[in-house]
């Protein structure tokens, strides 16, 4: 485990500079079962079976990364990519989402109160951990470009992420993805758009 960057979030009325580092180890997957899996249970959430720990066992090796967001006190969010699958629309290589997931105290309900009240929230967490999957794609040579499964309650949060981003945002029939699912694609011009955008939320280490 090493520190890949650096981010500024604001965790309650504060702004903490936090770390993401990778690989996720077995030591920090077991952490986030402890601290999220009674809290996601609880809540009910659709992720809530997720096992991080046989997760990251599962996606270990040199087709996979695995980036955490780290604050001084807890895990804010993980992020599990694949290099070289196949892109479903264009038929060249690309990067795989598999695994986007932020801790249950910095989610929010539909109404927009906090999934887990008592907790100071951190924002933003998806969207520097997706902004690193984009950085990932384009440093393995694919032009930014990445593909993912979304549960439902997901859909809307990442459809918010490119709006008003030029390029293709491509949603794939229900029926060709797994579980039911709907499959995202972006193409390589709505991934350079977003890493504008976003260009100030992590610092690379170097």
């Amino acid at each position: 485990m090493a520190v890949d960057s650096h981010a500024s979030v604001r965790i309650g009325s504060h702004t903490v500079e936090v770390e993401i580092i990778s690989p996720v180890t077995m030591t920090v997957a077991t952490a986030v079962d402890r601290e999220w899996g009674p809290l996601l249970k609880t809540a009910d959430t659709e992720d809530s079976s997720w096992a991080w720990g046989q997760i990251i066992a599962d996606h270990s090796g040199d087709r996979f990364a695995s980036f955490a967001m780290v604050s001084p006190q807890r895990v804010e969010g993980i992020i599990v990519v694949e290099r070289g699958r196949i892109m479903q629309t264009a038929f060249v290589e690309g990067t795989t989402m598999h695994y986007l997931a932020t801790a249950p105290w910095n989610r929010l309900k539909c109404d927009g109160s906090p999934l887990v009240p008592g907790y100071e929230r951190a924002r933003p967490v998806g969207s520097v951990l997706l902004t690193r999957a984009f950085i990932y794609s384009v440093d393995e040579g694919y032009d930014g470009r990445l593909n993912w499964e979304t549960l439902e309650g997901a859909q809307k949060w990442y459809r918010e992420q490119f709006s008003g981003l030029p390029g293709t945002l491509t949603v794939l029939p229900r029926s060709l993805s797994n579980d039911g699912y709907l499959s995202f694609e972006t193409d390589s011009q709505l991934s350079e758009a977003y890493l504008v955008r976003n260009a100030a939320l992590l610092s690379r280490k170097t």
